[in-house]
């Protein structure tokens, strides 16, 4: 069952729930990364 969800980054998603948490739980690690590299 597809399911559509806006993010905290304004990004629509598609797809099942599980792809929607995986691909968020990796674009917030990416963002930490990216802000913890812009400290340096």
């Amino acid at each position: 069952m597809d399911i559509l969800i806006l993010d905290d980054f304004g990004v629509v998603c598609h797809g099942s729930k599980e792809e929607v948490m995986l691909g968020n739980t990796l674009l917030c690690l990416i963002m930490i990364n990216y802000c913890y590299v812009e400290e340096w």
